[in-house]
């Protein structure tokens, strides 16, 4: 009977505290406004020596943040590049495959959101297209054209861009173009092209992303004083071997220490021969 008694006096005591006792907790929520950070396409290209710019897009989920009340943070590859919304920066060297990343903070939450995108780096002219070979009774020119935008059926033209990237006029008696590759190529130096001249010293390499000198013929040589006399009508490049064919078809050639890089090994001054039963004989082309 006592038990009974102590444990009505317990239950009624417990009841009565929590009638006492007042939740002032506060549970007012409000939604997280939260921020998505679109840098729009996967990838961008610019062109060393002009300005990049980009500019992002920002959505928010409840209601618009004034631009002034956000923090920004640009970095490309890990480095801290600006503080602006929007990002512009002058492109000063090569680069491919450029991590992008924005980070947007709001100071009042705490909160920190993300865009990211990648950016390639490159010369003015590495672009898909074709060269055409011109000339008048001055000179030669070298013209590229390529693809306006994304559609493939209007043209640009580039007009004249060896005396552009060179400062100088393209002989007259240029006798042709020759694009070369190499192997492991990468997006940013994809080839060179020869230009063709009787002159060996009119034969120079262009850089094939620019259009700019890269090697001119008689350096090639072992001897180049040989060139001095040496009256140039084909070249031709294969994967091991440079051919320099002359006016009287005698050919001269160059075997590439590595398949990787344009210029490698030097030209021999003796013509190509080869040995039959009869002894050795020159290769005429």
């Amino acid at each position: 009977m006592r038990k009974n008694i102590y444990g009505l006096l317990l239950l009624s005591l417990i009841m009565v505290l929590g009638s006492c006792y007042g939740d002032k907790g506060n549970y007012d929520y409000e939604d997280v406004n939260e921020i998505t950070v679109d840098l729009g396409g996967t990838k961008y290209t610019y062109v060393v020596g002009n300005v990049a710019r980009l500019e992002p897009t920002l959505t928010f989920a409840t209601q618009e943040i004034a631009e002034s009340e956000l923090e920004y943070n640009w970095t490309l590859n890990g480095e801290f590049i600006s503080d602006k919304r929007v990002l512009e920066f002058t492109v000063e060297k090569i680069a491919s495959q450029v991590e992008c990343q924005l980070r947007v903070t709001n100071p009042k939450t705490g909160l920190t959101y993300i865009g990211r995108t990648a950016m390639d780096f490159t010369q003015k002219y590495n672009l898909y297209g074709w060269l055409v070979l011109s000339k008048d009774e001055q000179a030669s020119y070298l013209n590229f054209m390529t693809a306006a935008g994304t559609d493939s059926q209007i043209y640009e033209e580039h007009l004249k861009v060896y005396q552009e990237q060179n400062r100088e006029t393209l002989p007259k008696e240029t006798l042709g173009l020759l694009e070369h590759f190499r192997s492991g190529g990468s997006s940013s130096n994809p080839s060179s092209v020869w230009i063709v001249n009787p002159k060996a010293d009119k034969c120079v390499d262009l850089e094939g992303a620019a259009f700019t000198k890269d090697l001119v013929l008689p350096d090639a040589f072992l001897e180049p004083s040989f060139t001095n006399n040496l009256k140039v009508k084909q070249i031709a490049e294969l994967k091991w071997l440079t051919v320099v064919v002359d006016q009287d078809g005698k050919a001269y050639t160059r075997k590439k220490l590595s398949e990787k890089a344009f210029h490698t090994g030097k030209f021999l001054s003796t013509p190509l021969t080869f040995e039959n039963k009869r002894g050795k004989s020159r290769i005429d082309f």
